[in-house]
């Protein structure tokens, strides 16, 4: 079995860029510290880990993408 962490990011609409792009370093970096936190608070060290980012635009019809391994620790 594999824990899976999911960034989420929605945008109404591209004139920002895509939602993935919001997947910065600095929150990167967080999100590695809280997955490390939530492993060792439930003794799930030796399980495999993956961090996906599930990104969602609003547009008429709303398109949803998920990319898996998407943040690599």
């Amino acid at each position: 079995k594999t824990i899976v962490f999911v960034e989420v990011k929605s945008r109404r609409n591209s004139e920002y860029g895509v939602g993935e792009e919001a997947v910065t370093e600095r929150k990167k970096r967080q999100l590695g510290r809280l997955a490390e936190w939530y492993l060792s608070r439930h003794r799930k060290m030796k399980k495999p880990v993956r961090f996906d980012v599930l990104a969602i635009e609003l547009d008429e019809p709303p398109r949803y993408r998920l990319i898996q391994n998407a943040i690599e620790f």
